[in-house]
């Protein structure tokens, strides 16, 4: 799955000006697992002169994504595409802050279910 973070800005500087005459966007394609990107993700997003695109394993199958594709066979975990949509969210707006909050919600572990 491909992730290509959009945006009016983005699209506005598909040519960068300089005193030398326009500067070509540099295109990343950035293979991407769940955390271990995020910061280099991050870092990207904010130079100009950079349009990135990650491509994302969805066959993760650790701690709660495991249980899910254990509990539905042939599912493809949906836990590190969301934290790379996390990752490259713009967070000016309100909403889309809520929004990150919702996708970065975690459930209580099971014990703390069953004692209540």
């Amino acid at each position: 799955m491909a992730l290509r973070r959009a945006s009016a800005e983005a699209s506005e500087r598909a040519t960068v000006a300089s005193s030398d005459g326009p500067i070509s966007r540099l295109q990343v394609a950035m293979f991407s697992g769940g955390r271990g990107s995020a910061s280099i993700s991050r870092s990207l997003i904010k130079n100009p002169h950079v349009e990135l695109t990650n491509i994302i394993n969805a066959y993760d199958d650790g701690l709660s994504t495991g249980r899910l594709r254990h509990f539905i066979p042939g599912y493809l975990g949906p836990s590190d595409v969301r934290k790379n949509i996390t990752t490259l969210m713009p967070m000016r707006e309100r909403e889309l802050r809520s929004l990150r909050a919702l996708l970065e919600c975690r459930f209580p572990p099971a014990e703390a279910w069953r004692s209540t």
